[in-house]
């Protein structure tokens, strides 16, 4: 974290990562983040901010690219030298404070979504043709239920547009998944942090997460 860097009293930056683990056990979080984003917890203004920073963006990571130039895909940060280089990468880069991490691999990302029984998405035609490809059974609409895999089928589709749209999707996942978090009563926030702990890797205490947490206490808007 540059010197330079300003932070503010009441907001914490996480860095999220979904890396392309295919490890369906679940136990493996290595590989190329494919899915970045940034958390901003923001007790100051009430909200929770999520930034998607694109994965195939050219950064300079010094000795940790194997390069001449320094310079590398961001996404491959992760797999040189794990969330301590992809959070190095990313501070250096961008101006950031990032300390803490969460990451995902697809099988984790899976589950998570079950936990919270599925998210309500609007997909169109062609989002249900490219999730259809690996699932099977669904129809476009306004909030169409999807279980944990198709949750991660949808937030991968990238053929029909750019990953512009892919990191819009991967956002409209986790805006739904706060959302369901935020109308869960408070008392279960502990068991569930408890449940879902093990399928991340993370940097996170249980004691920080329960205190990060608290924003739900007052109420939060997702942006």
């Amino acid at each position: 974290i540059s010197e330079e860097t300003k932070s503010e009293a009441g907001i914490t930056n996480i860095a999220l990562f979904g890396v392309d683990a295919r490890d369906y056990d679940g136990g493996t979080f290595a590989g190329r983040s494919d899915a970045i984003m940034v958390m901003s917890i923001d007790n100051v203004h009430h909200k929770v901010k999520l930034t998607s920073i694109m994965r195939d963006v050219r950064v300079y990571m010094g000795d940790g690219s194997p390069y001449d130039s320094g310079y590398d895909k961001l996404n491959h940060a992760y797999m040189y030298g794990g969330p301590e280089q992809a959070i190095r990468t990313i501070n250096q880069n961008f101006g950031l404070d990032i300390q803490d991490y969460v990451t995902v691999n697809f099988a984790s990302m899976a589950k998570i979504v079950d936990a919270f029984g599925g998210v309500n998405i609007d997909l169109t035609e062609d989002e249900v043709s490219e999730i259809n490809k690996n699932m099977y059974a669904l129809a476009a609409g306004e909030g169409v239920l999807l279980n944990g895999d198709e949750a991660v089928a949808y937030g991968r589709i990238r053929a029909i547009d750019n990953d512009n749209g892919r990191v819009e999707r991967q956002q409209e996942v986790l805006s739904a998944l706060l959302n369901k978090a935020s109308s869960i009563s408070k008392l279960e926030y502990p068991s569930i942090i408890q449940q879902l702990a093990p399928l991340c890797e993370t940097s996170l205490t249980f004691d920080k997460m329960i205190g990060l947490a608290q924003i739900a206490l007052t109420g939060f808007d997702i942006e």
